[in-house]
């Protein structure tokens, strides 16, 4: 019988939150059986905590657990440098979690080497891009698969650095410490920066539309104006929104209407 009697006395182990554990573990750039390789631990023991069926060992979990960046609690490890690999269909679950390590943002800088390649149509070398970041007592880095070096994704606003030439940062054989990260982000200066992204969370939380933003921008940057085209593309799009939202108010006050008519006569 795999359930914990309610009259035990329960371990931190045993009320580890699955999902995030399971999370960082998809994210992490070692699969799930290096990782479990790493510290000796059969893969099919990791396998029956993520399905419920077993309580995570005491034995392997502080070893297990800072290999993920957390504690014995489950909690946030700020002594751990934390490295996302974002894959295709992870963007989400990195973006997740980067807001939790980084609620108020923080510091980036934007890594980038070139690694040999084997695929003739890549050419000898390809191009592997990443992030550091560091908030508050968390650093991580974050390698980007899926994107380019296209970082609008990440959530947050964010003071930037320069590119940095990062070969260890981004060499997944040696994972580097967070010691190691900080300094490389010291030696590059910063420059205040928000996300686009973010810029665009913001203005709709306030009900801003983009002509709205940039009639903003002609109000306050002396210089600055639309070209005709781009009023002219705002303007249509904005008749059109007028249209659409008279057509559904018309639709629905005949439904109304109808409703209506077939209450008064029954």
């Amino acid at each position: 019988m795999n359930e914990i009697s309610p009259s035990r006395r329960v371990s931190p182990i045993a009320d580890l939150d699955r999902e995030q554990v399971r999370e960082l573990c998809e994210l992490h750039p070692l699969e799930m059986g290096q990782l479990c390789e790493k510290v000796g631990l059969n893969k099919s023991v990791l396998s029956n905590f993520l399905a419920g069926r077993r309580p995570f060992p005491q034995k392997f979990a502080p070893v297990f657990l800072r290999q993920i960046g957390l504690t014995v609690k489950g909690e946030i490890d700020p002594r751990h440098c934390f490295y996302l690999a974002v894959g295709p269909g992870l963007e989400d679950l990195a973006a997740k979690w980067i807001e939790r390590l980084f609620p108020l943002g923080g510091t980036m800088c934007i890594l980038h080497r070139y690694e040999r390649s084997d695929d003739p149509g890549v050419g000898e070398y390809r191009l592997e891009a990443g992030v550091a970041l560091s908030g508050g007592e968390v650093v991580a880095v974050v390698r980007d698969d899926v994107n380019f070096g296209n970082f609008s994704w990440i959530p947050g606003v964010w003071e930037s650095g320069e590119s940095l030439d990062a070969d260890e940062l981004l060499d997944v054989t040696r994972m580097p410490a967070k010691k190691d990260v900080l300094a490389a982000m010291a030696s590059v200066p910063t420059y205040d920066h928000m996300i686009w992204s973010e810029i665009q969370r913001v203005a709709e939380a306030a009900g801003l539309t983009g002509d709205d933003v940039l009639r903003i921008l002609e109000k306050t940057i002396r210089g600055f104006s639309v070209s005709p085209q781009m009023r002219e593309a705002l303007d249509a799009e904005g008749r059109k929104a007028e249209e659409a939202a008279m057509a559904f108010k018309r639709a629905l006050r005949g439904k109304l209407g109808k409703l209506s008519a077939k209450d008064s006569k029954s």
